[in-house]
This record gives C-alpha cells, sequence and structure tokens, in this order.
C-alpha cells in the first residue's frame, strides 16, 4: 500500500484545521478598549449627537478604562451610576467589595462601583453634578439635582460630599427632623453588610433597635447615617406588593414608606 496518500492527505487537514483556528480567533484579545472620552459629558462635548448607549471611558486620573451607560441628551452626556428597576432582578444585597468593583448589567439594572464613581467625581478641574431621576407605580415620576457631588476614595470609606439641592422629589439625602434619628446623610461613609460605617449604636425604627443598617433594616449597600431617608439600592418590591418595607428602593422626601418602581443616578461634568 502507498502510504505517500495518507501523509499528503493528512497534511492538508492539518493546514486547514490551522487556518480555521486562526480565522474564529476573537478580535481584539490582544489590545486594551480604546476610550471615547474622560466620561460622557466629554463624549458629547467631542461628538455632538452621539447615541446614548454603552462606552469605554477613561476619567483624568483613572488607571484605566471601564465601561459606562452613556445617556444622551440634546445638550449633555450623563454617564449613569445606578439603575434599579426590577427589570433584570438583580440582588443590591452584596458586599464590600461588589460594590467596590461594580455588579449587574450597564445596559439594565446595575451598579457602576464606588471606585469608577471615585474617578469620575474627582477629575482636576471638573466638577460632576448628580441626577436622581424617580418614579413611582403610578407612573408619576421627580428628581433631585445636586450642584456637585463627589465620593473620596477607599480609605476614606468613599464619603459623600453633595452641593446645593434643586428638585420635585425633596432633599432625602438630607433629611428631616422627624423624631426618628435620620440624620443628614451628606458627609456619610459607605456601608455594606459587611463594612458598618452608619454609625448606629443603635439605631432605632420605632420600638425595633439595630446595629446596621445594611444588615438588619435596608439589606443594601448605601451612604447611610442612621439610617436616613435616602436608599435607592434597598430591594426592588413589585407593583401588588410595594408599600410598608423597611428594605425597600426609597426616597422618602417624596414616597413615605413606598417603595418605587425605578431610580436612575447619573452625573454629569462641567
Amino acid at each position: 500500500m502507498n502510504s505517500a496518500f495518507p501523509l499528503k492527505w493528512f497534511s492538508g487537514i492539518a493546514i486547514l484545521l490551522c487556518l480555521s483556528f486562526h480565522q474564529v480567533k476573537p478580535q481584539g484579545t490582544d489590545s486594551q478598549p480604546v476610550a471615547k472620552g474622560e466620561d460622557c459629558s466629554d463624549i458629547w462635548k467631542k461628538r455632538p449627537g452621539s447615541a446614548s448607549g454603552l462606552y469605554w471611558i477613561k476619567p483624568a486620573g483613572a488607571p484605566q478604562v471601564f465601561r459606562v451607560f452613556c445617556e444622551m441628551r440634546k445638550r449633555r452626556g450623563w454617564t449613569v451610576i445606578q439603575r434599579h428597576n426590577g427589570a433584570d432582578s438583580l440582588g443590591f444585597n452584596k458586599g464590600w467589595e461588589e460594590y467596590k468593583q461594580g455588579f449587574g448589567n450597564h445596559a439594565g439594572e446595575h451598579w457602576l462601583g464606588l471606585d469608577p464613581i471615585y474617578y469620575l467625581t474627582n477629575q482636576a478641574g471638573k466638577t460632576a453634578q448628580l441626577l436622581v431621576s424617580l418614579e413611582d407605580f403610578s407612573n408619576a415620576k421627580a428628581y433631585a439635582k445636586y450642584a456637585s457631588f463627589k465620593v473620596s476614595n477607599e480609605e476614606n470609606g468613599y464619603q459623600l460630599s453633595l452641593g446645593a439641592y434643586s428638585g420635585t422629589a425633596g432633599d432625602a439625602f438630607r433629611g428631616e427632623d422627624d423624631g426618628e434619628d435620620l440624620r443628614s446623610q451628606d458627609g456619610s461613609k459607605f456601608s455594606t453588610i459587611d463594612r458598618d460605617n452608619d454609625g448606629c449604636d443603635p439605631c432605632r425604627v420605632g420600638d425595633i433597635l439595630f446595629l446596621s443598617c445594611s444588615e438588619h433594616r435596608t439589606h443594601s449597600g448605601w451612604w447611610f447615617s442612621s439610617c436616613g431617608m435616602a436608599d435607592l439600592n434597598g430591594d426592588w418590591h413589585s407593583e401588588d406588593h410595594y408599600r410598608g418595607w423597611a428594605s425597600g428602593v426609597h426616597w422618602v422626601t417624596w414616597k413615605f414608606f413606598e417603595s418605587l418602581k425605578s431610580s436612575v443616578l447619573k452625573i454629569k461634568t462641567a
């Protein structure tokens, strides 16, 4: 039997396999994504009319690029840092590391991450503004806007700093004196179920005492100060069961003890 034919046949197969593997190699795996701008406001400034969607950005001072959802409007691009509406059934009952890095689907429900938020709000020569967009189950909408918004680095607990308020939802971050020791959250450090910075020693709601807002009351990570009147990372509740929850999506200066249908946090820089 002549062995030359099988050798040529196998050699041909080997060449075809090599070509096939080369053709199906994923594109872009040998290089880092390219940032389109420092943030969504910067992208809009460079390319007015850009469409809303997912973009890679690299804020000034950030060590690497990361992905965000840009909400593009007529005059400015907004960088979304949180969306919570139950559509993806995303749980926000996470630990410190997850809140630090971020979680969820950037095009849907998500928390961008404390590190990315730190870099976005600490760019030299820029001021970040915060827009809180809210909707309830009657489809009513309200908003809270803060003239400046900044969080510190991890070493300082991602401490929250807010400027002047305007809007229709009320300034829940700074709260109201209603006898329940719901102190202002402006200036608070971030807390999670495994890292408590909320100042409860203990906290009281009615006749209930507890030491951690994240672990025992809200089941979320947030800038708590003896809990407070704002928590948009709380448990999402459906339309048939959204009243009276301590662990809900709350902005109490607008809807008292009513878990909201949706919240979006977004920032623009100038």
